[in-house]
This record gives C-alpha cells, structure tokens and sequence, in this order.
C-alpha cells in the first residue's frame, strides 16, 4: 500500500506530494472522492460535502461553505 498523496498549488504550479509534505501556504486542490490531506481553510467550493464520521460518529455528510469560519471569527481566522 502506498503512502497518502495530495494534489497542490505550490508557487503557482500544480504538483502532485506525499500528503506528509504538505505545508502551509500550500493550496489542496481537491476533486470528488478526495481524502483532505491537512487542516485547511476552505476559500472556495461547490456543493461540498464532507463525510465526517471518522472524527464525529456522524452517519450523515456536513456541508461545507467558504463563507462559514470557525467560531465566526471571519476569514483568516
């Protein structure tokens, strides 16, 4: 079995790396199906949803929206 890999923007310039490399100030480029490699801040998205069983016990997908922050504290947070 291979080690987890992750699609990002890194200068520009999309690449594929080893979901342990990413870093911050990358952009995580995601597609339907994706594993979200990292904690990130969502700035853009369209009708995602994310399966958040493994961590909440949750049976149903949550929606995700760019404009809702952690805590209301606004973008950037």
């Amino acid at each position: 079995m291979s080690a987890p890999g992750a699609r990002v923007l890194r200068e520009g310039t999309p690449r594929e790396v080893p979901a342990a490399d990413v870093v911050p100030g990358d952009v995580l480029l995601l597609g339907e199906g994706d594993i979200v490699a990292a904690d990130a801040e969502l700035t853009e998205a369209s009708a995602l949803l994310v399966d958040e069983s493994m961590l909440t016990g949750e049976s149903v997908a949550v929606n995700k929206d760019p404009s809702t922050t952690l805590r209301g504290l606004g973008p950037g947070f």
